[in-house]
């Protein structure tokens, strides 16, 4: 039975890879599901599973990517960013797990295999396409109004920043334009966010918990999204 789960979601996401590959209305070129697993990186095809969304993938623009981890989270990021076209019309937004004495070099460390320009954000800053905006520590980073916004609002899920403040203001504020991806991390958060966006109409996008350095947060979301 768990054989045939697994195959499920493989020809489900190979179907909606074939969907999401296509281009964007007007141009601007392919879905970002389809830039995660394009270029010269095939085995990592099956490295990430895709919850198909509840709007028509073929008529929507998905420009805004919100991306969270927690352990193990930043190696999973750092291959993933290295795939990605540095035309990719999108904004990318990601919250890692950090203490909040860290020194905050997480940009640093992605920017060294990005073709994406690394930012940390300051509050209020507009958004831009073909960026991405990394949370700092010891703070919330969520979408309003075409605006990054930073708080220093109580933990939520032991955690801040939180996956699931990121996650759930993307769904509010952007609807079926959001891909949601849950990578590698213990516990459970970015699971609710995950959910909302699926709600909203976006896409849910989850590493393979066979894939993952740890597995619970994609576990986690997969079993929510099932």
């Amino acid at each position: 039975m768990a054989r045939g789960r697994r195959s499920g979601r493989r020809a489900r996401f190979r179907r909606e890879l074939d969907l999401l590959k296509r281009p964007f209305p007007g141009g601007g070129g392919p879905g970002f599901a389809g830039s995660i697993a394009g270029g010269d990186h095939r085995p990592d095809r099956d490295h990430l599973v895709i919850q198909p969304a509840h709007s028509d993938a073929e008529s929507v623009r998905r420009d805004i990517v919100v991306i969270g981890g927690s352990a193990g989270g930043l190696v999973a990021l750092e291959a993933l960013l290295q795939q990605l076209d540095p035309a990719l019309p999108a904004a990318l937004f990601a919250v890692l797990h950090q203490s909040s004495a860290s020194p905050g070099n997480t940009p640093t460390i992605l920017a060294r295999r990005s073709q994406l320009p690394i930012v940390t954000p300051t509050n209020g800053a507009p958004i831009r396409t073909g960026q991405v905006y990394v949370a700092p520590p010891n703070l919330h980073l969520f979408l309003q109004q075409d605006r990054v916004r930073l708080l220093r609002g109580p933990p939520e899920n032991m955690q801040r920043p939180s996956i699931d403040t990121l996650f759930r203001s993307a769904a509010v504020s952007y609807g079926p334009r959001v891909v949601g991806v849950v990578l590698s991390g213990t516990l459970d958060d970015g699971t609710a966010g995950l959910e909302a966006i699926q709600t909203c109409g976006g896409l849910a996008v989850v590493q393979s918990p066979e894939e993952a350095a740890h597995p619970e947060m994609p576990c986690s979301a997969l079993a929510a999204l099932a």
